[in-house]
């Protein structure tokens, strides 16, 4: 059975990112992983300083019931948190999943105790993708419609 280990949710916290020339030198979300992070360490989970990922998001590690699990967020509007478990292949299916579980259900009471988080819903892999390939027929149906641009003389054409 796959554990629910995307996140999507909804934050109030300003848009952190650093654009330099109309390109994202910085992608937004540290100051949500940090929050994310601090509410983790006030919970006595240990977790590794929160680090760029890439040219998209930010991630940390924390360690949770003695072991390491991975934290990535993505994509603003809404936030995707993805959640991994670090644990070896092998020590996963001799340990089960209750491991997993109880970081997931760790993660989220922190992401509920967290005031500027709303619309936290959790997905598994595949519903994610489900949805995102859902979206993308809903929108490859819909007629294209043309810009419209103004001629010179104030006239539109089509």
């Amino acid at each position: 059975m796959k554990l629910p280990n995307y996140a999507l949710f909804e934050s109030s916290l300003p848009d952190d990112s650093v654009e330099v020339e109309e390109n994202i030198e910085v992608p937004a979300g540290r100051n949500v992983m940090e929050s994310l992070a601090q509410r983790f360490k006030e919970s006595g989970v240990q977790t590794s300083v929160v680090s760029q990922h890439s040219f998209y998001g930010w991630s940390f590690e924390a360690r949770i019931s003695d072991r390491a699990f991975w934290f990535l967020l993505q994509h603003p509007a809404p936030w995707l948190l993805l959640v991994q478990d670090r644990r070896w292949l092998l020590r996963r299916w001799l340990e089960g999943q209750a491991t997993f579980h109880g970081a997931l259900k760790t993660c989220d009471a922190a992401l509920r105790a967290l005031g500027h988080v709303s619309a936290l819903e959790w997905l598994t892999q595949s519903e994610y993708e489900a949805r995102g390939r859902a979206e993308f027929e809903k929108r490859k149906k819909q007629p294209y419609e043309r810009p419209k641009t103004t001629k010179p003389g104030g006239r539109d054409s089509a």
